[in-house]
C-alpha cells in the first residue's frame, strides 16, 4: 500500500527532469507559459499551452521531464528530481 503524504504545488522554472517515484498518489501540471511534458526519456511529447493543465486518469510512475522556456507549477506528493 502506498503512503499518503500531503500534496504541495511548487512553481519550477526552464526544463526540469522529475524522477520514478512508485508511491507517487497525484499529479497535477498547470503550464503558465508553454510547456512540452514527455515520459519515459522521450516517449512523445504532450504539448500544454500557457492556462492550460494535464491531470491524467492513470497516475504516472515513471521518470518525466517538463520542457519549458518560462515557468509551470507541479502539484504532487512527490517533487523529487533526477540526478
Amino acid at each position: 500500500m502506498k503512503e499518503k503524504t500531503p500534496a504541495k504545488s511548487v512553481a519550477y522554472a526552464g526544463n526540469q527532469t522529475f524522477a520514478q517515484a512508485d508511491r507517487r498518489n497525484y499529479f497535477f501540471i498547470y503550464a503558465t507559459d508553454d510547456i512540452e511534458l514527455t515520459f519515459g526519456g522521450g516517449g512523445g511529447i504532450i504539448p500544454i499551452t500557457a492556462g492550460g493543465f494535464f491531470e491524467p486518469r492513470v497516475m504516472p510512475t515513471g521518470e518525466f521531464t517538463v520542457f519549458t522556456d518560462g515557468v509551470f507549477v507541479f502539484l504532487s506528493d512527490c517533487h523529487e528530481r533526477a540526478a
